[in-house]
């Protein structure tokens, strides 16, 4: 090796010494990885549907619907948010509404009435309306009664303080009033109103609109307004007669539903729904009314429909916004559109691909837009439930911002290269779109150049899940899950992906996968694959095969009549055997319990049995250098009648007495992995150790005690799922967890897992004794030299992560190649020892 090398090698060493003195307590929190991420949930929106919006004065707006939180926050059905986006702490709603807000507005002073399907708020009886305080609490003295039933489908704020309800009822406080009724500002009945809506099978009134004369036009589905022949449209006189200056009947008939109604300043009035005919001319979901109910035709969206709209707002310069659930508008798709003052499609509005699902609200605030619904995209950017857009019709991205991943992490990978692999049921990392998968930098911060070919289902609103994910040696990337293309369309459950992400159309499956487990690379290239399948490629193959490179079938693996049962977890012991485990009582026609053996042609090894009894179940599994098995899950072995929920197996299946944890964890183990000095990383759904505190995340030690040196603090606030061992000692985690130890980490983290006990790692005034090895990682050929550490003699001595030593050589100052090409795939320790110097270093089979 040539002198600068060799002092370019000797530099990073001097490198990874001075970091590992800084290292943190194990179990900390790594602040430096995905430091952008604000955690706490934020940029998840709420939980379900929004259903109205409301402005208010001060910038800020309200949000109600059928939801239960807001950025993981209990909110029930009803919110206040900042401009930003962030939820408004001082809103307290308490309990809120006890079913689905449909509407809101707001007073001059700040009071809020929502309407709805809720029977109680802050557990005060309410039946479908309520005023509250500007604080959010409910205001007493506004009290309607308890009469009102089915429910208030939208709301009116006339100018004196008196209220308009609409919807599907019958009667309010005893007093006759079919569908639609008018509150004093007290909250009692105004008996000087009298107006009974007749729907028959429709679904009654669902937009009001009050006029600057307080004449009222009301849209729904209904035929008869006070025994008058009104089809879906009537205006009312401000004491809920028909207006007969009007026009109305048989020959205004919307034939359909009416679900928005808007004033224009200059009185005309706009008219939105299902709508294909309107007084005898075609109309197309949208149309603009004369002052006297005449149809104005200068105003045509074009020909077509599809859907409805629901939501309609009028901009200072005469366009109109048109919101809904529609494929197509008058050229424009995906739920939403900007007209031209003549009805015509604005061309120059930036909605992209719109939304996913359904805008059911829609405000005009402060030169923005504000949109509500049951969507979870905007332009092909993941905002749920509620977006803020700009006049152009473009995304604000700052408003309520995505960080880290929006939905849980299932699956992690390390690359050789340190970025990380991350597989859920995510959309977005970071505010950037990436379905199921994402591969970050070693910092955390996405690989903006990754993107996978993976996309949302065109069919259903669903998109790739990913439930987990291996790397290959060539850097390709297998995934397993419920899988869709970039174009929407199903694409079955594995898929291969070239290292830019770009689809591996050589692999070729079959599409016989079913998610159940992890897919495992074996280290000649061969594919472990687990699942939910009876055969592949017209061959009986049950619960678990083995592919070809190329994705086919491998017919000297068969298992015979296969795993009988659910199968969770695998874990490869090397190219001649697997090991098994889920919820299963047979392996072929033999009986075993949770765990099994197979050997390199798929048949069982009769030689491990476990001996667990009948109903047990193994969750997580994993293989130790000594070939021990670690296993996780709900089991009792037929010797005992005491449940365990962690174990260590010899490698004949009988359980290692040697390994004592107690009572073990209390709740599910997901994932484990197993550090180079023998010490045990668990994740999952527990929150104690053997009885002492330890939430979602824990280190064991090599004899199964709970390691008190890995503190953890408040730990992770939610399940992990999956974690993966860095080469640095690091270990990632995935899972439901919004913070760790009260800091903000949306569902991904990296933890230190601190320098391993076995290893002597010298500090930065010992580098001259450092040792060239090269290559590291090896795939079986390695060369030691010594030469540049100034050690004239001593011994090399290999090390399996335990501490065994498996081999031992003199050395005499000089360059000594090994063949370790027999040794299974792993981590291992490299000693070297010259009189009373020692030095330890890592070594990686692979």
């Amino acid at each position: 090796m040539h002198t600068l090398t060799r002092k370019l090698v000797l530099l990073l060493t001097v490198l990874m010494f001075l970091i590992s003195a800084s290292y943190a307590q194990p179990g900390a929190l790594d602040p430096n990885f995905n430091s952008a991420d604000v955690g706490f949930s934020f940029g998840d929106g709420p939980n379900f549907e929004v259903r109205a919006v409301a402005g208010q004065e001060n910038g800020k707006f309200v949000i109600g619907g059928n939801f239960t939180s807001y950025n993981g926050t209990a909110a029930s059905r009803l919110a206040r948010l900042h401009t930003d986006g962030s939820l408004d702490l001082t809103f307290d709603t308490r309990q809120g509404a006890n079913s689905t807000i449909t509407s809101i507005a707001v007073q001059p002073d700040g009071k809020i009435i929502i309407g709805g399907t809720f029977t109680s708020y802050n557990g005060v009886a309410r039946n479908g309306v309520a005023r509250l305080n500007a604080d959010g609490s409910l205001d007493s003295s506004f009290d309607p009664g308890t009469s009102l039933n089915r429910h208030v489908q939208t709301l009116m704020l006339q100018g004196d303080g008196k209220v308009l309800l609409a919807g599907s009822f019958f009667n309010n406080n005893y007093s006759v009033s079919s569908n639609l009724s008018r509150l004093n500002p007290d909250g009692t009945t105004d008996t000087g109103f009298s107006t009974q809506v007749r729907s028959g099978s429709g679904s009654g009134i669902r937009s009001i609109a009050i006029q600057e004369d307080g004449k009222i036009v009301i849209g729904g589905s209904f035929s008869f307004v006070n025994q008058v022949t009104s089809y879906s449209l009537v205006r009312l006189q401000a004491d809920g007669s028909v207006d007969a200056e009007f026009a109305h009947g048989a020959g205004n008939s919307a034939r359909t539903n009416v679900h928005a109604v808007k004033l224009q300043p200059d009185g005309k009035i706009l008219v939105g729904g299902e709508i294909s005919m309107y007084n005898g001319t075609e109309a197309y979901n949208v149309v603009r009314l004369n002052t006297n109910g005449g149809i104005d035709t200068g105003f045509s969206t074009g020909s077509g429909r599809g859907g409805a709209i629901q939501a309609l707002a009028v901009q200072d310069d005469g366009r109109v916004l048109a919101a809904g659930s529609f494929v197509s508008f008058a050229g424009a798709a995906n739920n939403i559109a900007r007209l031209e003052p003549d009805g015509s499609l604005d061309g120059s509005f930036r909605q992209g691909l719109g939304t996913d699902k359904a805008i059911t609200s829609l405000i005009l605030q402060e030169e923005r837009i504000v949109i509500g619904g049951d969507f979870g995209f905007y332009g092909g950017t993941s905002r749920n439930k509620v977006a803020l857009l700009r006049l152009d019709g473009s995304l604000d991205g700052n408003f309520n911002a995505v960080t880290g991943a929006n939905a849980r992490v299932l699956a992690t990978a390390v690359q050789r290269d340190g970025k990380v692999l991350i597989g859920g049921m995510f959309t977005s990392y970071n505010g950037a779109n990436r379905y199921g998968l994402a591969r970050l930098h070693p910092d955390g911060s996405l690989d903006a150049g990754f993107i996978p070919a993976l996309g949302l289902s065109s069919t259903s609103p669903g998109s790739s899940v990913i439930y987990t994910v291996a790397v290959q040696g060539d850097g390709k990337i297998l995934v397993g899950g419920d899988l869709f293309n970039s174009e929407g369309a199903g694409m079955g459950s594995l898929a291969r992906l070239n290292p830019d992400g770009s689809m591996d159309e050589a692999f070729s499956p079959n599409g016989f996968y079913s998610s159940g487990g992890s897919v495992f690379v074996l280290p000649d290239g061969k594919i472990l694959v687990p699942g939910n399948f009876a055969s592949a490629n017209g061959t009986s193959v049950r619960g678990v095969a083995r592919l070809l490179p190329d994705g086919s079938l491998d017919e000297s693996f068969s298992p015979q009549s296969g795993i009988s049962g659910t199968i969770q977890a695998i874990a490869p012991e090397d190219n001649s055997a697997v090991y098994i485990a889920g919820s299963f009582g047979f392996a072929g026609s033999t009986p075993r319990h949770g765990v099994v053996r197979l050997l390199g042609d798929g048949s069982l090894d009769t030689d491990f049995d476990p001996n667990l009894k009948q109903n047990s179940a193994v969750s997580a599994i994993a293989i130790q250098a000594d070939r021990k098995v670690i296993i996780a899950g709900s089991f009792t072995f037929k010797d005992s009648n005491e449940p365990a929920t962690i174990a260590r197996l010899n490698p004949d299946g009988s359980l290692d007495t040697g390994f004592n944890p107690g009572r073990g964890p209390s709740g599910r183990v997901h994932a484990i992995g197993i550090q180079e000095n023998g010490h045990i990383v668990v994740g999952g759904t527990f929150s104690a150790y053997s009885g002492t505190q330890s939430r979602f995340l824990a280190r064991l030690r090599p004899n199964g005690s709970l390691d008190s040196e890995f503190s953890t603090g408040a730990g992770p606030n939610g399940t992990v799922y999956s974690l993966a061992l860095q080469n640095d000692e690091h270990i990632l985690i995935g899972g439901l967890f919004t913070s760790y130890n009260n800091t903000g980490r949306n569902r991904v983290a990296r933890v230190s897992g601190g320098r391993s006990s076995t290893t002597s790692i010298p500090d930065a005034e010992e580098v001259k004794k450092a040792v060239l090895i090269y290559p590291n990682p090896s795939s079986g050929q390695i060369t030691i030299d010594p030469a540049v550490a100034q050690i004239s003699a001593g011994k090399i001595r290999i090390l399996n992560s335990q501490g065994k030593v498996l081999l031992e050589k003199d050395f005499k100052g000089q360059a000594i190649t090994f063949d370790l090409g027999s040794y299974p795939k792993g981590i291992y320790l490299l000693q070297f020892a010259s009189g009373k110097e020692a030095f330890t270093d890592k070594l990686i089979i692979q």
